[in-house]
């Protein structure tokens, strides 16, 4: 069980005061909408582009940054909230190094707030833990707000490119016909600055965003230093897939958290009412 030190309930507001007008920011992702939307925009997928990969040019320095949440308890109608964050940092001929922050405890207008608070501090730590090379993202968190020309993307992203991934599958049959595809694949949306990624022989494509804005064939270049930096595992990066297992908050974690958020918060445990059960008797289920 983790102990009230090691848990350090802060507060996250403070946290992103800091930005500098004009930089490059990440936006909170959207959790619950976006379900929707990509299968709406799937309905009208044009490609404009595309091109093979292959696993070429020299090994280059990557971190990839995860979050989760978990919710532990109610207060005045208002979620408490655990969240942890991890840092997946792969040097060239280094094994793997674990940075996670967390497990803390919040309480939030809306759930997911913290979590999006967390990961977005992670993202700013992650720039910083190494240069020209790449940061690899869960999910599409950049704003075309913020899009910037390629010097001052270089200055702001500490010289890295920003890859981030859905973990979300597109049909393979958006590909063009005369793909194979049982080759990784990059392929660039029509009128988007999405990309279509395929790393590895399964049909499992991906939706991606990749930073900063660049011509299909440096972004090819881009794709392939990554095959080369890093290995696939089930056509997903496997340093994005660590960050997330080692962000997750397992189940005994949120035991003690809500034992934790109970002591400190006076939260009194009731018994959830099944009216599915007290409505149909023994036949509920």
């Amino acid at each position: 069980m983790p102990s009230k030190s090691a848990l350090n309930v802060i507060d996250f507001s403070t946290l992103l005061e800091d930005q500098e007008h004009g930089n490059a920011t990440f936006v909170e992702r959207e959790i619950l909408p976006r379900r929707w939307r990509y299968s709406e925009q799937l309905e009208n997928i044009e490609i404009e582009s595309w091109s093979y990969l292959t696993a070429d040019g020299s090994t280059v320095p990557l971190v990839a940054v995860d979050a989760s949440s978990s919710i532990v308890g109610m207060r005045n109608e208002q979620p408490i909230e655990a969240v942890r964050a991890a840092i997946v940092i792969k040097l060239p001929g280094e094994n793997p190094r674990i940075i996670r922050l967390g497990p803390y405890l919040r309480s939030y207008s809306s759930i997911n707030d913290g979590m999006a608070a967390l990961e977005t501090l992670a993202k700013k730590l992650a720039l910083n833990q190494i240069s020209g090379g790449i940061v690899l993202l869960d999910g599409l968190m950049l704003s075309e707000e913020y899009h910037m020309s390629q010097s001052a993307c270089a200055r702001s992203y500490n010289d890295n490119t920003i890859i981030s991934i859905v973990k979300r599958f597109v049909s393979t049959k958006v590909l063009p016909r005369t793909i194979d595809r049982n080759k990784p694949i990059i392929a660039k949306l029509k009128d988007s600055d999405l990309y279509l990624l395929k790393l590895g022989r399964e049909p499992i494509v991906l939706k991606s965003e990749i930073y900063p804005s660049m011509e299909i064939e440096d972004v090819t270049r881009i794709v392939n230093t990554l095959l080369k930096s890093d290995s696939i595992y089930m056509a997903y990066p496997n340093s994005l897939r660590l960050s997330h297992i080692y962000s997750k908050i397992l189940f005994t974690e949120s035991i003690a958290l809500r034992k934790l958020a109970m002591c400190e918060s006076g939260i009194v445990l009731h018994p959830v009412i099944n009216d599915r059960k007290i409505i149909l008797g023994p036949m509920w289920s």
